[in-house]
Parts: C-alpha cells; structure tokens; sequence
C-alpha cells in the first residue's frame, strides 16, 4: 500500500545514518483500534493530507512510503481541524475524517520508505512510482481527474479534493455530524466511492470550478483596480 508521513529533519537524519529516534506523539481523536502495549507508526491515505499536516505541525518533509499490505495493522480515521481545499473550506471549522492506516512499530522498516519531498508534488498526489515500480508493486496510479479530459491542469481534483466534496455532502444529509460519516465510510473501498462519486457527480464539480475560476479573475481584478 502507498501511503504518507510526515518526517523531522532530525527523524530523516537518524535513518540514513541508523540511529533510533523518538518522533513526538501528536495524540488526537480517531477512530483507530490498538493492541495494548504495542507501538504503531501513523500514515496518511492521501498525501494531499500529509502535506496538509506538515504545514499545520512544522515538518520538514512528507515521506511516501510502499509498505506490504499484510503488514497494515489497521485503517480508521483520524480527525482534524482547519481542513480545506482549493476550492472548498466548508468543513475548515469541524473535525474532518481524514483516512488513515496504522502499522505496528516491530514490523515497520526504513526501507519501507520510497520518497522524501519537502511539499506536495503529482508524485504524491496520484500515489505515483518510479520507471514501471507502480507495476513492481503491484500499486495501481490515481491519476487526478480533468474536467476537459486533458489533465495536468491546476483546476484537476485530486482524490484527496473528491474525498473532501463527499465527505462534506454527507455530512450535510447527518446535521454536520462528522463522526457519523467516518461511522459511514467504515470498511469502504475508498478509491472505488471516489471514482464512482466524481462520476456520478460531475455536473456539481463542473459547476463549482466555474464558480472558482470567476472568483479567482473577480479577484484579479480587483487587485489591479488598487
């Protein structure tokens, strides 16, 4: 599985030269189950919101990270504050479900670790390898997806954007109780709801994007009239 995490200077320092380094426990609510007594390292589903937890917290970098599947010890949800998209910070005043996955700290290894970047790149976004290494591991790429079928344009959703327009859908339908929908979304194919909700709703992110492009020239605008 290709997931994300955020890295210390000092945490990235301590691996290359094999040093044992104790990363700060940021302790917060989720929906996570644990063995007692045993340690787990956290990671993001998405590194949309790695990145978002690296400016939020102060980390130097977000690490993409290709762990064995049998190793994952748990998928849950954690809850965050302040969470937005370029195009929607409805939900910026709730604590937001973002998916995480937990591994137990036995089994996890630096190697494990395939990329360090210092911000979010296309290589995060759409969960992409090296060369065929996505076919090496069996890792499938999510590429974003284009309103005008082209690609590569700042305007396209990554899953990360889909995920917070369905997230903030459901919600609205359960009285903005967003533990319910991490309740809701339990025990889902998260890529596959994705997919199948931007499909089933491209009208509504078409229509959006046109609302953000006109308040995006309003603004140009404006600046110039200064």
């Amino acid at each position: 599985m290709i997931v994300y995490r955020c890295i210390t200077q000092g945490e990235l320092m301590a691996m290359i030269h094999d040093q044992e380094y104790d990363t700060a426990i940021v302790k917060g609510e989720n929906t996570l189950e644990y063995e007692k007594g045993v340690s787990y390292k956290h990671f993001f589903m998405f590194g949309n919101h790695a990145e978002y937890f690296r400016k939020n917290k102060g980390y130097h970098f977000v690490g993409q990270y290709v762990i064995p599947d049998e190793l994952i010890a748990g998928k849950g949800f954690g809850f965050y504050g302040n969470v937005k998209t370029m195009r929607n910070k409805k939900l910026y005043g709730y604590y937001m479900p973002l998916p995480e996955v937990i591994v137990k700290k036995e089994d996890f290894k630096k190697e494990y670790l395939y990329r360090v970047l210092p911000e979010l790149y296309a290589y995060y976004t759409e969960n992409r390898l090296n060369d065929d290494d996505n076919k090496k591991f069996n890792e499938p790429i999510i590429k974003e997806f284009s309103l005008d079928g082209e690609g590569l344009s700042y305007l396209d959703y990554s899953y990360a954007d889909i995920y917070y327009e369905m997230v903030y859908q459901i919600a609205k339908q359960h009285d903005m109780d967003l533990k319910k929908v991490a309740r809701l979304l339990k025990d889902i194919d998260l890529y596959e709801k994705i997919r199948e909700y931007y499909a089933n709703n491209t009208d509504l992110f078409r229509e959006q994007t046109r609302l953000y492009v006109k308040s995006q020239r309003r603004g140009f605008f404006d600046f110039l009239k200064r």
